[in-house]
Order: C-alpha cells, then sequence, then structure tokens
C-alpha cells in the first residue's frame, strides 16, 4: 500500500483501500489511462464512488473510468471547483449523463477570466471601502471576507484564488 500510495500521491488511507479492492484499483488505473491526475481519480473512487456504490461493483454505476477522468480534468483544468465536482458526479450517477453536459445544463463552469471577475470585485469593493480600507491597513482577516462577497455575488461561480488575486491587486493599487 505504501508504495502504491507514493506512485498515486495519495494518502496512505486511500492506497489502503485501492490495495484491498482490485476492482476499485482497476477503475482507477482505466481513469488514469483515459487521462485523469492520479491522486484525482484515485480520491474520487475512494471519496465519492464507492460510498455512492454502497457495496455494488463499481461497474454497476452510470459513470465510467473515461466520464471520471473527464470530471477530474474539468476540475484540473479550472472550469469547475472541488464543490461543483460533487454536485456534477452526483448528478452524472443519477442521470447517466457525460460531465460536460452536466455541467452545461446546470450552468455550473466557474468564472475564472478577468473580464467576467473584474467588474464583480469592482463592485464588491465599492460596497465596501472601509474593509478595503483596514485590509490595507494590514486587517488580512478581511481578505476572507471580501472574497466571500465576491463568491456571494458570482452565485459560487468565481473562481476563489483568481478573486483573492483580484482583491489583493485592488488592495495594493
Amino acid at each position: 500500500a505504501e508504495a502504491l500510495a507514493q506512485r498515486l500521491g495519495v494518502a496512505a488511507m486511500v492506497a489502503r483501500v485501492l490495495d484491498e479492492d482490485a476492482a476499485a484499483l482497476a477503475y482507477v488505473e482505466a481513469a488514469i489511462a483515459a487521462g485523469a491526475a492520479p491522486a484525482a481519480a484515485a480520491n474520487s473512487v475512494v471519496n465519492e464512488l464507492l460510498p455512492a456504490a454502497k457495496g455494488a461493483a463499481l461497474s454497476t454505476l452510470s459513470l465510467d473510468p473515461v466520464g471520471l477522468a473527464a470530471l477530474v480534468n474539468l476540475v484540473t483544468k479550472g472550469e469547475i471547483s472541488t464543490k461543483q465536482a460533487k454536485e456534477v458526479l452526483a448528478e452524472c450517477l443519477t442521470s447517466g449523463e457525460a460531465p460536460a453536459a452536466v455541467v452545461k445544463r446546470l450552468g455550473l463552469s466557474q468564472l475564472s477570466d478577468d473580464a467576467s471577475l473584474k467588474p464583480l470585485v469592482d463592485a464588491v469593493l465599492a460596497e465596501h471601502q472601509d474593509k478595503l480600507s483596514e485590509l490595507r491597513g494590514g486587517n488580512v482577516r478581511l481578505m476572507g471576507f471580501l472574497v466571500g462577497q465576491v463568491l456571494k455575488r458570482s452565485g459560487g461561480r468565481a473562481n476563489p484564488s483568481r478573486v483573492q488575486a483580484l482583491v489583493e491587486e485592488a488592495a495594493r493599487a
């Protein structure tokens, strides 16, 4: 299990589960072969798919390894957040649709481009100039508040790390 943990880049507990479940490991290997990041595929299988299967074989799920790879890659590319990925996964398992189709149908794509994010950031900072002044004065705890306000305004679709970078940029200006 230790060698497996190192090879996949996962915690020992995740590797132990896969070491004891040949079918789950085969599913992970197939997802990796389809282009998924090893750690993301392994963690998704152990933490999401095995519980969803409720003791049944993973092959009974309506998401195959290729579908899992597609879902993992949507997160890796920043198109959806890990939180959104859980929602997409649940939907894929009930509807049988491909991850990209679910993302499109539910309108879940994450906003990561500055052209979409900057107006949201600017509006929040304009509303909370007092907080921005305090942030500039060294109260770093307000970063979380301001980022949270932007996320709220975006309906949870804004990429948090990109929003934080834009708020930091504005605080330095």
